[in-house]
């Protein structure tokens, strides 16, 4: 059974002493660890997401370049408004 107990950063071997008031609890740093990992995933979701959009515009725009080379130009024209 696991019982949450206070680390107290004087337990651990420093080369300095650190106060007796600093003590946090293992459900603290867990908390804290989840939140910080939560935020980096966030902002990775949203340079995914962004990247995805710009693929499917250089997609649309690649199609209608090619489209106005046949020399298509209202068809061209078409697929840019889609945007």
């Amino acid at each position: 059974m696991f019982v949450e107990r206070p680390v107290l950063f004087t337990e651990l071997s420093c080369a300095f002493q650190i106060p007796l008031e600093r003590v946090m609890s293992v459900t603290t740093v867990y908390q804290t660890t989840c939140r910080f990992c939560e935020s980096i995933e966030a902002g990775i979701m949203l340079s995914l997401a962004f990247i995805a959009d710009f693929f499917a515009v250089a997609r649309v725009a690649t199609k209608a370049s090619n489209v106005a080379m046949s020399g298509d130009y209202e068809e061209a024209k078409r697929i840019i408004e889609t945007l």
